[in-house]
């Protein structure tokens, strides 16, 4: 056992030794560059729902029957419909865009609600028109974040029929 001990000893020596004058003889040297990629990693999630969320997340906005003042004033306002929770390791838009180019038709037909009148913003920010494109609604910045997501219906008096109005709106959360 004594030998075993001595001998790994001795040899544990003669390695670090060795090891040690590395330095002292080598004439040539190396510089060695390390790099790496780190994706994005993005995540969208309506707020209130049980959906884990992804990069693409849709919301059904069923357009309530309007009232007198709504119709006089000429449009509807819903203000937080919903909260969107945005998770990004990297700067983030999110885009909305409606699946469809209509809201539906009037109970007796006569009248198709075009998807224009339906407007979204983001945290207070000026309303854009839905459409089949995408339309940017909110920027942020790594991290995550909560935003406040408004409709705004616009109605014209004249033509205006009752109807089961709705849209289905797709939120996108994608980088610059």
């Amino acid at each position: 056992m004594i030998r075993k001990w001595t001998l790994r000893g001795l040899i544990f020596a003669l390695l670090t030794l060795a090891v040690a004058s590395l330095p002292l003889v080598a004439e040539d040297s190396a510089t060695v560059q390390v790099g790496w990629t780190i994706e994005s990693t993005q995540t969208l999630r309506i707020l209130g729902s049980d959906g884990p969320g992804g990069r693409e997340v849709a919301h059904t906005f069923a357009v309530p029957e309007p009232s007198e003042a709504d119709l006089a004033r000429g449009h509807m306002v819903r203000e937080d419909a919903l909260r969107l929770e945005a998770r990004s390791n990297t700067d983030w838009v999110i885009t909305a865009r409606s699946e469809r180019a209509t809201m539906g038709a009037s109970h007796d037909g006569a009248y198709t609600k075009p998807i224009q009148d339906l407007q979204v913003r983001a945290d207070g920010g000026a309303y854009a028109p839905l459409s089949r494109e995408r339309t940017i609604i909110a920027r942020g910045t790594a991290g995550d974040e909560t935003v406040g997501v408004d409709y705004r219906v616009d109605f014209d008096e004249a033509e205006y029929r009752p109807g089961d109005y709705r849209a289905t709106v797709v939120y996108t959360i994608s980088t610059p």
